[in-house]
């Protein structure tokens, strides 16, 4: 991500925060909107159609449009009392917790437009005026959970992505990727809690008679939006050079971003086998430290010589024979090849395992090298 654009956007934000909040405006009504949301009760089916007509009134701006009614239309179908329960229930349904499985998220998500749309077909012929879709599901959730949740206006999101070079593609309406999405979004979010000026400034829109009237947003999901949203609707993107990406380039990025991940997963994994070969070495060098007993041949056919290190010298041993010699003698070489043994029963009993690593570590090594280099020119790519 961008994160030189992204605080161009914030400066802006900043700088037009009392034009896009004055009283023709009035952008804090999304906070006040997220209240109302928290006020209702929607197990609550006491006088629901007309509450809920009520609520719609305070949000229908984030959910309908000239070309899509889904909130409308959910409002009329609980004008029968006998979907009262039925859009209660798919409420409730949809709002229940489930601990940031956006796996079990979206299966909500799917539920809520399948009972909505059987609905639909109740009442109303068009289904591109009336549907509930990904859209409007996604703006209850977050109007209803806003700490853990984000709407999506697509067009606005694309534009902003472009500027702030996040390419992954979160999908279409019908296909839609909330990990990817989401992931966007929070670190935007992210970016947002560090900005001690930009917090300083949202602050203020909980001053005054209204202020009690607006959701804390603790999590600041709400402003995320709304940065989200502004930046195309008040041009917060002027003087900010960026690129439109076309989808091959989004493609090509993203499929650099899956190759970062899986050679990174194999450098991870040639890392762990390569730190656990040096550090079975490390152990066999301990074992022959200054002052330690070992058993000596140069061919197996050989009467073994028994001796003591005398000294330790970058790899190397100093061995005192009991016939008189001195050997110098690379650790690792003379135990791989079975030279050289220490005289302990540790020794003896990982003797096997030793010799096997020492035979396996140049590769191991190797693997851990290529593992690296083949990572390199995609380290950028990785999240």
């Amino acid at each position: 991500m961008n994160n030189n654009n992204l605080l161009q956007i914030f400066a802006h934000y900043i700088d037009h925060f009392d034009y896009f909040n004055n009283e023709k405006n009035n952008e804090n009504f999304k906070w006040e909107a997220v209240k109302a949301f928290q006020d209702f009760d929607f197990a609550d089916t006491t006088d629901f159609a007309n509450r809920l007509s009520d609520l719609h009134s305070v949000s229908s701006v984030l959910l309908d449009s000239s070309r899509q009614f889904p909130f409308s239309a959910i409002c009329r179908y609980v004008k029968e009392p006998e979907n009262v329960e039925i859009v209660s229930k798919m409420f409730c349904d949809l709002f229940v917790d489930d601990g940031g499985d956006l796996k079990a998220r979206q299966r909500r998500i799917d539920a809520f437009i399948a009972e909505s749309e059987k609905l639909r077909e109740k009442y109303f012929e068009s289904a591109g005026l009336y549907a509930c879709d990904q859209r409007a599901a996604m703006m209850f959730l977050f109007l209803k959970r806003p700490d853990e949740n984000y709407p999506v206006k697509n067009t606005q999101a694309k534009e902003f992505a472009d500027c702030v070079e996040f390419y992954d593609d979160w999908g279409t309406y019908t296909d839609f990727r909330l990990d990817t999405y989401y992931r966007m979004c929070d670190e935007i979010t992210n970016e947002v809690k560090n900005c001690a000026e930009l917090l300083k400034v949202d602050a203020t829109r909980f001053n005054g008679e209204r202020g009690d009237m607006r959701y804390a947003d603790p999590e600041k999901h709400i402003l995320t939006f709304d940065i989200i949203y502004c930046s195309m609707t008040y041009n917060l993107y002027d003087g900010i050079a960026y690129e439109h990406i076309d989808s091959a380039t989004k493609r090509a990025y993203r499929e650099n971003k899956a190759t970062a991940r899986a050679r990174f997963e194999a450098f991870v994994a040639a890392k762990e086998a390569a730190d656990k070969s040096n550090a079975v070495l490390h152990e066999i060098e301990n074992e022959f430290s200054v002052g330690a007993k070992v058993t000596y041949r140069v061919l197996l056919a050989q009467k073994p010589i028994g001796g003591v290190v005398e000294s330790v010298e970058n790899g190397f041993i100093f061995v005192k024979l009991e016939n008189g010699d001195t050997k110098k003698l690379s650790v690792l070489l003379s135990v791989k090849n079975g030279i050289l043994k220490a005289d302990t029963a540790e020794f003896a009993k990982k003797e096997a395992f030793y010799r096997e690593v020492l035979k396996s570590n140049d590769s191991v090594q190797a693997s851990f090298r290529k593992a690296g280099n083949d990572l390199a020119p995609y380290e950028e790519y990785l999240d």
